[in-house]
């Protein structure tokens, strides 16, 4: 009985002997598993961490490449507005992307890691620096160079700086895109380890894998939501650059427009300080910049004068004054000194306001109202009185001949065979022929003589004080002169050319120089019937009963 007793005691103490060292060894098990997965958890965070950091640093290396872009692109909108206009705001402003560009490409070439990253950005800032060679050259020839040639050699001579930028950009762009795919693999491949460890644990697993889940989740989240807040911000500063690029490329454009106008074109800015000046203005005024320059003193500053007098034109009177005021005026009693001659003009101006109503700039037009006079009686061409002028000078002439009771003769003068220099020659080499045949004359010519274009390649000649007979032979004397010229055509062909010409006194009955010109122009018709090159007199109906007794 005591043996069997003995015996259960000693079966029950192993069973709890054996119970024991298994809790312990479920237990040690537990401790294992639970390091284990703490472990795991702890390589996981760090690799986690390694990507998130790594696929941030790629973003910001495609931030810093779309800066790169932006800043290159502002540097070359201030640069071609600088050749086109000349203002220094825009150098200044060109020299301020270029350190922005520059500071951008240092900071990426010291967090490049590849040996191809380090070399494309080493090709970026020699881009840079051969489009600041450009620029300097062209800056060399911008006096000597008009706006629309170094608008034209600045696009060539950019256009292949241009090319290998965009394409090293973009392989700079693509090593981004290749780490940060790399970098999303990685992860991945940590996600999916640690999912496998959390279904082949314990409990105590499951919980870590869903921390470790969640804390997963909550980085990438974060990444993905910083990529995007970098995607907006780079979309942000490109539209901000293209509307920069698009307002500094249409004030380009405006400003070289003003720069053909044949007026001068003054703009003050609202606060009264001078903005801009196109050419004409500058040779009026002298300088677009005049010292301490602002709008109460400036009619003092360009010594403006109310016309015909030494008093300084009133300030508050001037029309771009005014226009800074919101008035719409013009004036023509006042005159510029430039170097002791005086130069009246013809003032207008007008202001120029924002969507909602301010003054932002006042903007004056003016012109030489002695040019404008001349350009209004001079053929552009020749540079000879044209028909109005013309008109008018017969008008003077026959009234100081008829005082006088001396002759007036009129003479009609036609190229020959113009057409023909047109057509074998070009237009460009038939206008040199007019405007030196028309030299020729002029310089051949009495000062009392007035000579003009008629029309084409008619020319018309005002000889007072001369009978037919006179006409006739200075004709006859000038035609010889014109006939010895050589003129040189296309190819180098050497060729001359002749007029003819028709002559005839005027009338007492003429009512104007048309009426005149009728007798003349019979005679050139009779010229050119007798063969060309010769000149013919045109005797009226009321002469030859006259010329018949005597």
């Amino acid at each position: 009985m005591s043996s069997a007793l003995h015996e259960l005691r000693a079966r029950g103490s192993r069973r709890s002997s054996t119970a024991s060292r298994l809790a312990a060894i479920g237990f040690a098990l537990t401790l294992a598993v639970s390091a284990g997965i703490g472990l795991q958890a702890v390589l996981l965070h760090r690799q986690l961490n390694e990507t998130w950091q790594g696929s941030m640093a790629r973003a910001e290396s495609l931030i810093a490449a779309q800066q790169l872009a932006y800043r290159f692109e502002q540097k070359v909108a201030s640069s071609r507005a600088y050749l086109l206009t000349g203002e220094p705001r825009f150098l200044a402003e060109t020299e301020v992307d270029r350190a922005a560009f520059l500071q951008v490409l240092a900071r990426l070439s010291s967090a490049a890691t590849l040996t191809e990253e380090r070399a494309v950005l080493t090709a970026l800032g020699q881009h840079e620096l051969a489009h600041e060679a450009v620029l300097t050259s062209l800056q060399r020839n911008d006096a000597r160079l008009p706006p629309s040639d170094l608008r034209r050699l600045f696009l060539e001579e950019l256009k292949p700086i241009r090319d290998a930028l965009d394409r090293d950009l973009d392989e700079f762009n693509r090593y981004q895109h290749e780490q940060m795919a790399e970098a999303q693999e990685a992860a991945s491949a940590t996600a999916a380890h640690g999912a496998k460890l959390a279904i082949g644990t314990s409990v105590a697993a499951i919980v870590v894998g869903s921390l470790l889940a969640g804390l997963f989740t909550r980085m990438v989240r974060r990444a993905q939501s910083r990529e995007e807040l970098a995607r907006a911000e780079a979309v942000g500063a490109q539209l901000l650059a293209d509307a920069r690029a698009h307002e500094l490329e249409h004030r380009a454009r405006i400003f070289a427009i003003l720069e053909a106008v044949p007026a001068g074109v003054f703009v003050l800015a609202a606060d009264g300080q001078p903005y801009y000046a196109n050419a004409r203005a500058r040779a009026l005024l002298g300088s677009s910049e005049a010292p301490d320059v602002c709008a109460a003193n400036l009619t003092l500053r360009y010594r403006a004068y109310v016309i015909g007098t030494n008093e300084v034109y009133p300030s508050d009177r001037a029309p771009i004054v005014r226009a800074l005021h919101g008035e719409h005026t013009s004036v023509s009693d006042m005159e510029i000194d430039r170097d002791g001659h005086r130069t009246a003009l013809q003032v207008e101006a007008r202001p120029v306001l924002s969507p909602d109503g301010r003054v932002e700039f006042a903007v004056a037009a003016f012109v030489d109202v002695e040019a404008l006079r001349r350009q209004a009686l001079e053929d552009p061409l020749t540079r000879l009185s044209n028909r109005a002028a013309l008109d008018e000078a017969f008008e003077r002439v026959r009234s100081v001949c008829v005082r006088s009771a001396q002759p007036l003769t009129v003479a009609m003068l036609d190229l020959d065979r113009f057409k023909s220099v047109n057509d074998r020659h070009g237009h460009a080499v038939g206008d040199e022929v007019l405007a030196r045949v028309a030299d020729i004359l002029r310089s051949s010519v009495r000062s009392s003589d007035v000579l003009g274009r008629w029309g084409g390649e008619e020319l018309a000649l005002l000889l007072p004080v001369t009978g037919v007979a006179g006409a006739e032979h200075l004709l006859e004397k000038l035609l010889e002169t014109v006939c010895r010229v050589r003129f040189i055509g296309r190819d180098g062909e050497a060729f001359h050319v002749s007029f003819s010409a028709g002559v005839a006194e005027v009338r007492p009955s003429d009512g104007s120089l048309a009426d005149a010109m009728r007798g003349a122009d019979a005679a050139l018709y009779a010229a050119k019937a007798d063969g060309r090159a010769c000149v013919r007199r045109h005797m009226h109906q009321s002469l030859l009963p006259t010329l018949a007794v005597g």
